[in-house]
């Protein structure tokens, strides 16, 4: 703090920038120094501080630049100290971009031509002021030898030292840090032609920025002045001229700027806008909204400014009279007052009423958001949680153990609302915690971390038990109750035994391993089994294409019961491309172990003899099964197994348990970048995690049951268990990469009557 004071007093009228990686790899003690940092200019609240991030996660994601300010802004805000009762003053994100690297000497693109063109557009124009070019190994400059020499003596080195750099290849010229010059300033978005587009005002008028391809044609209406279509990746024009009193503008290669469009048409509908200060909770609801415009045209805008509810809300007079200079804004505050029931997605409609012109209207829509009944925060990316004790100490609701990728095991009360206790352990942990319960029910929880060592901690906090692979390889291990119920065992795998333990640590049987293990399974459904998916072992050149280094997967599942004997195992050609589930009843035979391969397709497996239940063979172009998830035979339903492939969710029923069941058709629904699958309590569905944070529970049918798009990351692990708290609730604790921890309380009286079917998973 006290290096940023100083430079304050030097530099009144300077800048702080403070750059750093995502905020998804920093550590808890970076909010601490960001904090400070926002604060340290203290009555120099004009000294503008912003934040740079260096080399985003993904440059081909455009929503990664839109979304990444305001994501930021709310994740600082949710860590901000609870006794800093000032306002923090805005955070100004800016991002930067690497384009060059050196490979030795040689000058090398960094990034994929066709990703890095459109995200220096996104960088600079969802960014804050300005964007920077990061050139840590040197840029576009050449140093010859002879100059070089003459800085030989010189007392600053490293980074900061004067070296040769060679001339920057031709093949570079294209990642010269140059954009568009009469881009103009950003209006807003709007839906053109099925895609989100940025409308932009510059010199000629309105502007569209396409980022995609057009796939049709527009349609424009006639002016005097010629319509230009601006390639953004080569720069190179095409112009349009009025015909037929219209101007139309043919299919084009994205991302492209359509300028010299009429104000009216697009940049003043762009401008109007609303939003929502806290989310819509199921409910009643009381939400103050805003609606806001801003006149970008050139002239004085008059007339009325309306806003239209949906049926379920009211909002008190919502008619506003504005009379607006060229370049001036205004906003207006209503409370949102209903009922709000999960599912929904309400429509409200923005009516300006302009004198002498036709009427613009926009429609926008929110989501109804569940109860955020606790969060709390990690050290790190939380991989997943589970629940430990289901009425600890005479309480009402159940314990929920939860780690994070430093080793940090937390117990939460979810009753209370309140962490009971945290330990540290030595190394990184990236599967969730586990269980294991002695002969007297007794419970203690697990911390496997990768370095190969497990430690066990009772309810109390206290550690019980420390054991270490013998292999530097080895899968997460598992939890398995025994057939006879007598306490139960701990299994852990590696490249050279499988290893059960019971819980006081006594090793009770060591086979050796079939082959590189990679997921190993057991679940209280099936007790006394637990299944090992592993590579052939030997220097067979089947067996070397199996090991990952190869890019290939295990071949082989076995069952083993916990006497370490196998019971049955099989083989797939295409391999087990993912963690195979168990799911508790399928065809009313009892368990099944479901399994999906690289060719997209799925075989469900009798988990006590390893005979074929059903199967759906992989088709061209199904993509690689990622992640999966299975419901379980009900009272009126059938078991259901989900999947993750080819960038969408795919459900299939598995055997009817009778002729006369009702006939279940299976179904595919598009997602943005999915991440965590997860069932949900009593067959009903399941909930989807995506990589933005998002969350979206389906019936067994694909309808929308409820959705939440409040998360601080992208999901990491997704844990559902039944609540006390109404009759027939449970709660979703979300773990994410932003290190939050959320519980979410749905209750049934606010799910949907009829629930939405949607075409594809997207944030409305």
């Amino acid at each position: 703090m006290r290096v940023f004071r100083a430079f304050i007093r030097a530099y009144p009228e300077g800048e702080i920038i403070v750059i750093a990686q995502d905020t998804e790899t920093c550590g808890p003690l970076w909010f601490d120094l960001v904090e400070g940092i926002f604060d340290a200019p203290g009555a120099a609240e004009d000294l503008p501080v912003r934040l740079a991030v260096l080399e985003p996660p993904d440059i081909g994601n455009r929503s990664f630049f839109k979304n990444y300010p305001e994501h930021v802004a709310r994740l600082l805000n949710a860590r901000r100290s609870r006794n800093l009762r000032v306002p923090r003053r805005d955070t100004g994100v800016i991002f930067a971009l690497e384009p060059v690297h050196y490979e030795k000497d040689i000058p090398t693109a960094r990034y994929p031509l066709k990703d890095y063109r459109p995200a220096l557009y996104a960088a600079a124009l969802y960014g804050d002021t300005y964007m920077l070019l990061w050139a840590p190994e040197g840029g576009w400059w050449q140093i010859p030898p002879d100059m070089a020499e003459q800085y030989r003596h010189l007392k600053q080195g490293g980074v900061a030292g004067v070296r040769f750099a060679p001339p920057v290849p031709r093949t570079l010229d294209a990642y010269a840090p140059f954009l568009y010059r009469d881009m103009g300033g950003r209006v807003g978005s709007l839906e053109v032609l099925g895609q989100e587009v940025e409308v932009m005002k510059n010199g000629r008028g309105a502007a569209l920025l396409f980022w995609e391809d057009t796939a049709d044609v527009l349609h424009l209406s006639a002016r005097t002045g010629i319509v230009t279509a601006v390639n953004l990746m080569a720069e190179e024009r095409l112009y349009f001229t009025p015909k037929e009193d219209r101007v139309l503008i043919p299919p084009l290669y994205g991302p492209v700027l359509v300028e010299g469009i009429p104000l009216k048409e697009y940049a003043l509908p762009a401008s109007v806008g609303m939003t929502m200060n806290s989310p819509i909770v199921a409910g009643i609801t009381q939400s103050p909204v805003e609606i806001s415009i801003d006149n970008s045209l050139t002239v004085p805008l008059r007339g009325t400014l309306a806003l239209l509810a949906d049926s379920a809300y009211a909002l008190g007079a919502a008619s506003f009279p504005i009379d607006l200079p060229p370049g001036q804004s205004a906003s207006y505050t209503r409370m949102l007052r209903g009922i709000s029931s999960l599912g929904m997605r309400p429509e409200f409609t923005i009516s300006l009423a302009i004198t002498r012109e036709s009427p613009i209207t926009r429609k926008i829509v929110f989501p109804v958001a569940p109860e955020e009944r606790f969060s709390f925060f990690c050290d790190g990316m939380a991989p997943g949680a589970l629940v430990a004790d289901p009425f600890p100490d005479g309480g009402q609701m159940p314990l929920l153990l939860s780690c994070d990728v430093r080793g940090r095991l937390t117990c939460y009360d979810t009753g209370a609302c309140a962490v009971r206790w945290s330990r540290r352990v030595s190394g990184s942990c990236t599967s969730p915690p586990l269980l294991l319960k002695d002969s007297q029910g007794d419970v203690r929880a697990g911390i496997s971390t990768m370095q190969g060592r497990l430690t066990l901690f009772n309810l109390a906090g206290e550690e019980k038990l420390l054991l270490m692979n013998r292999a530097k390889h080895g899968v997460a291990p598992v939890a398995l109750t025994t057939e006879e119920n007598t306490g139960d065992l701990l299994v852990m795998a590696d490249d050279k035994d499988i290893s059960l333990y019971d819980s006081r640590g006594a090793l009770t049987h060591r086979i050796p391993a079939p082959g590189r293990a990679h997921y190993l399974l057991a679940d209280p459904v099936q007790p006394g089994l637990f299944f090992l998916a592993a590579s052939g072992g030997g220097d067979t050149p089947d067996a070397k294409a199996e090991e990952p280094d190869g890019g290939g997967h295990p071949r082989l599942l076995i069952c083993f019961n916990d006497r370490g004997h196998k019971v049955w195992d099989a083989s797939f050609a295409a391999g087990l491309s993912c963690s195979p589930v168990i799911i508790g009843n399928v065809a009313g035979v009892g368990p099944g172990v479901c399994i999906g391969d690289s060719e997209g397709g799925i075989v469900c497996l009798n988990a006590r003899d390893g005979t074929v239940l059903e199967s759906y063979p992989g088709k061209k172009r199904s993509g690689t099964v990622l992640k999966m998830a299975g419901v379980p035979s009900v009272p009126g339903g059938g078991a259901w197994v989900f999947y993750l492939a080819n960038k969408a969710i795919h459900a299939r029923p598995l055997a009817a348990a009778s002729s006369g069941e009702k006939q279940r058709e299976p179904w595919d629904m598009r997602v943005d970048r999915p991440s965590v699958l997860a069932p949900l309590p009593g067959g009903d569905g399941l909930v989807v995690g995506t990589a933005d944070g998002s969350l979206y529970a389906l019936d067994t049918s694909g309808a929308l049951l409820w959705e939440d798009h409040n998360g601080l990351g992208a999901v990491t692990g997704i844990t559902l268990f039944n609540s006390t708290i109404a009759q027939g609730s449970y709660m979703c604790a979300v773990c994410s990469v932003g290190h939050e921890v959320r519980g979410l309380h749905i209750r049934p009286e606010l799910l949907p009557k009829v629930p939405l079917h949607l075409n594809s998973l997207n944030a409305p």
